[in-house]
């Protein structure tokens, strides 16, 4: 337990976290230049997590039945992002109120709704780390008396 307090010091709580800002910044900004469609400039598909989570919004506004059909989820999500080759997702295998809560995603375009789904998850980090340093222990706490 005396490691704690030496490895947690202010100075680690103030630049590590700006660290993995600015790194996790840099890999989404070479992700971002170097794409070719929706996959990402180091291979992947950029927001794959969002596109499953919005085609179950999709199948969920418009064919209910094929909610939790991996075949009817996997044909949609192929053409939301054609011409990106899709070779295989993950299934929507969440509740259907998550479904019903990203239907109203599906209003908009693919595009424009996974730029908002960022900037949401963006703005609601910064209110956690904001939050989070409001009530961290006053500095000092993890030295020795």
């Amino acid at each position: 337990m005396a490691m704690i307090p030496r490895f947690i010091n202010e100075r680690r709580l103030r630049v590590y976290p700006r660290l993995v800002l600015l790194v996790v910044c840099a890999v989404q900004a070479f992700n971002v230049l170097f794409r070719q469609g929706w996959r990402g400039g180091l291979g992947q598909i950029i927001g794959i997590d969002f596109i499953i989570l919005y085609t179950g919004g999709l199948l969920y506004r418009t064919d209910i039945g094929h909610l939790y059909d991996y075949p009817s989820q996997l044909a949609a999500e192929r053409l939301l992002i054609w011409p990106t080759a899709l070779p295989g997702s993950g299934p929507f295998s969440n509740p259907p109120f998550v479904a019903w809560g990203y239907s109203a995603f599906t209003h908009l375009p693919l595009v424009w709704a996974f730029i908002l789904w960022s900037v949401l998850t963006l703005l609601i980090l910064f209110l956690a780390a904001d939050l989070s340093v409001r009530i961290w222990p006053p500095p000092g706490w993890c030295r020795r008396a």
